[in-house]
């Protein structure tokens, strides 16, 4: 709770000090200071010019962070689907750029160029206005009273959607921009230049912003913003029409975006279609930066954020890159910075329909019949041991099963690994996320912790060193660590164990829209590391090899018989990556259970129901909070090293934003809090990434002729799946009774921020 104390300014309090924090920061502001002022001091043309550059990226980044800030005004609601709302402006941009009327007045005066730029911009404005209103309208509306967790999710999905719809509008590649703005120079004076792109940005951003002010701060609607910001329904009391105000919003933001849009596709020359999502990203820390929420906030800290993209990249901290999406991407480990200040039978003689009936019937007696629990003794053991029986004896009758209608063969054993993979990382996901309540965006960060514990200990990366220890077939002059992979599948979950305490510990006063912003900081700033560290912050250690990634990685073994050759016919190597998966499944599965059954399971589900109400009652709020972020973490983290250890690899780009969401999926659509709803989401949706969307394209090409790539446009059928499952079943498919409960009944709503947490 605010206490009256905590109103008062700090000059009014009698005694006051400033924190660690507080001095910290400043002097971190000192020492940036000092630094631009030596830079100036040595070479101000150089200083000047990037200052400007600074400037107008700053310029486009704040009609970018505008948008979110008016929307979570109003909402509480992080809008990721306005990234690539921004990102369909800037295509509607060159499209409209490059017809006809523009392309016959290219290279002519600026007077008759701009009003054909203002057309543009009304056009675009217009688009992404109507594009926002739809979103609000299909994607977010429904879910308003719904618990945090909801829209949240939802606008995630809507903003993969749009991104696909990019994807096929324009297609993979750059689309270029007509140059339609006269060449040369606005001005060049001692060296500084001054280009038309730069220029235009600053003459249309400067009126959109006073505008907007005037609209919020003066108009008859910007009051019902500001009155439905401040409390929804005192607002409806009052006769303002809620539903219009907040698509008005909706509207506005949009409009923004359309103005960056066009603004962007001047400036940088080309657009693509995950270009949304980048540049979103930026704008959305400046949000967050300046105060999300603030509209003057949002300003400064775009602008603040532009000047440091410039100045990291203009005096020398890293070699000048001619492509300028490049330098978007290299910004990103920054981002995340700046975010964090927030899954026997005989090998022959069945036939394949005796085979296929056999698990046919197996999958029947699991689900319908008989009624297990009524048998005593055995009864509930039935379901979990025919279970399992199909799953280990499924290597020997795979290509035996019949084929399924449009998807084709069942799936390999080698992506019977992978599933299995992602099912121990969504079990583990289920605990954070499902048991406890806590939205995280960066699960893969210990997914790459894991996969790169393995590759440490069990490679040549660390030539300079011999250490062998319990590695099979691997020989005694072969360079660097080899350690056993068991042991590393230990070492990777207690590390990433003790980084998800890390992670937990600075969340432990958020909740809600903030948390998701801290932990999507953290799953930012690791993969970063691991793409940058091939010459560690400078120091010339090779860490992680950089892009180039670490390869080959030692396979596990046991008596002798190392997993990459196997043994015979019957102990090959994909049986063995199976077997040895299930059983770490097993593991992870026998685990969660015992832990939602504990009194700290117990104890998550009281802090996901009422946070308020379990402090009151007793629970330890932040020991509780950091046992879910390291029990989630210990499974990624195994789960990780496994991986890598199978495929042999492990690489920076196997670590990207889309990973976290593609394993939220998974528990989504599954059922949040249900382990066996979680397995059967994982293992759906880990096989269409792997066989089941290639299967159906090469299925569509044939039969219905169609040249249609589906594995391309994935992302856009989980985000589908994500919106649809959020909308009209957010319980999930096979969801546990007391989450189902939640979705539809509420819980308590609580405060983005806990003023009042406690310690353990």
């Amino acid at each position: 709770m605010v206490t009256e104390a905590s109103r008062q300014p700090l000059a009014g309090r009698t005694g006051y000090r400033p924190s660690v924090t507080s001095i910290v920061g400043l002097s971190l502001v000192a020492l940036l200071l000092a630094w631009l002022g030596v830079n100036f001091y040595k070479t101000p043309a150089d200083f000047i010019q990037i200052f400007l550059i600074g400037f107008t990226l700053g310029a486009l980044y704040a009609l970018i962070a505008l948008g979110y800030t008016l929307v979570y005004g109003i909402l509480e609601l992080i809008n990721f689907a306005h990234g690539d709302v921004f990102m369909l402006g800037s295509m509607m941009a060159v499209t409209v750029v490059g017809t006809t009327l523009f392309n016959l007045h290219q290279g002519e005066a600026w007077y008759v160029l701009w009003p054909l730029v203002i057309v543009a911009l009304l056009i675009c404005m217009a688009f992404c206005g109507g594009l926002n209103v739809t979103v609000e309208l299909i994607a977010y509306r429904r879910l308003r009273h719904a618990p945090r967790l909801a829209p949240l999710i939802t606008a995630i999905g809507a903003s993969f959607i749009l991104q696909n719809i990019g994807l096929a509008w324009k297609g993979p590649n750059y689309v270029q921009t007509a140059s339609v703005l006269p060449t040369g120079t606005v001005f060049s004076t001692h060296g500084v230049e001054y280009t038309w792109e730069k220029l235009i940005v600053l003459i249309v951003t400067t009126p959109v912003l006073l505008v907007l002010v005037w609209l919020v701060q003066r108009t008859r609607q910007g009051k019902a913003m500001r009155a439905v910001a401040q409390d929804t329904d005192a607002a409806a009391m009052m006769g303002i029409n809620v539903n219009r105000t907040i698509s008005f919003t909706f509207l506005i933001a949009g409009a923004l975006a359309g103005v960056a849009g066009l603004l962007y596709a001047l400036y940088a020359g080309s657009v693509r279609f995950d270009q949304g999502f980048q540049l979103g990203l930026i704008a959305f820390t400046a949000a967050v930066f300046g105060g999300i929420g603030n509209l003057p906030g949002a300003v400064l800290g775009a602008v603040l954020i532009g000047l440091i993209q410039a100045f990291n990249e203009g005096l020398n901290w890293h070699a000048p890159d001619s492509d300028w999406t490049q330098s978007i991407r290299g910004l990103r480990m920054g981002i995340g910075a700046a975010l964090l200040l927030f899954a026997v039978a005989a090998e022959h003689g069945f036939k394949s329909l005796d085979v296929s009936t056999f698990y046919f019937l197996a999958v029947i007696a699991i689900i319908y019949v008989p009624p297990w629990e009524t048998v005593p003794g055995v009864g509930r053991y039935a379901r979990a041991t025919i279970a399992m029986i199909i799953a280990f004896t499924y290597p020997f009758v795979w290509d035996k099963l019949f084929t399924v209608p449009i998807f084709g063969a069942f799936p390999s054993v080698p992506t019977g690994v992978v599933m299995l993979v992602f099912i121990m990382m969504a079990v583990g996901l289920n605990i954070v996320v499902g048991y406890a309540g806590l939205l995280d965006l960066g699960y893969v960060a210990f997914y790459a912790i894991g996969a790169y514990v393995a590759a440490w200990f069990a490679s040549v990366q660390f030539a300079h060193v011999n250490v062998h220890f319990g590695a099979v077939g691997v020989g005694q002059n072969v360079p660097g660590f080899h350690i056993s992979v068991w042991l590393l599948l230990i070492a990777a979950g207690f590390l990433t164990a003790m980084v998800g305490v890390v992670i937990g510990l600075p969340t432990l006063r958020l909740r809600g829209d903030y948390l998701a912003i801290v932990t999507l900081g953290f799953g930012e700033i690791l993969p970063q590391i691991a793409r940058n560290s091939d010459n560690f912050f400078g120091t010339g250690f090779n860490l992680t090899n950089g892009p180039n990634g670490i390869t080959p990685i030692d396979a596990p073994g046991f008596f002798g018989v190392n997993y990459l050759t196997g043994s015979g016919t019957f102990w090959t190597s994909e049986r063995l990556f199976y077997w040895t998966g299930l059983l770490l499944l097993l593991f992870t599965i026998f685990c969660s259970v015992r832990l939602r059954d504990s009194r700290l399971g117990r104890a998550w589900i009281a802090i996901r129901e009422d946070e308020t109400a379990a402090a009151a009652m007793g629970v330890p709020l932040m020991r509780t909070k950091t046992w879910a972020y390291a029990s989630g973490a210990f499974f990624g983290g195994i789960a990780g090293a496994y991986y890598a250890s199978f495929k042999s690899a492990t690489f920076p780009g196997d670590f990207f934003f889309n990973i976290s969401v593609f394993i939220l999926c998974m528990v989504i659509l599954g059922g949040m809090g249900n382990i066996w709803g979680v397995i059967f989401g994982a293992a759906f949706l880990s096989y269409l990434d792997q066989e089941g969307l290639a299967d159906s394209g090469s299925w569509i090409s044939t039969h219905l002729h169609l040249n249609f790539n589906v594995p391309e446009y994935e992302s856009g059928i989980f985000g589908v799946i994500l919106l649809v499952v959020m909308l009209f079943r957010p319980e999930g498919l096979i969801p546990s009774t007391r989450r189902a409960a939640e979705f539809h009944e509420g819980v308590s709503d609580e405060p983005l921020y806990d003023v009042r947490h406690g310690g353990a």
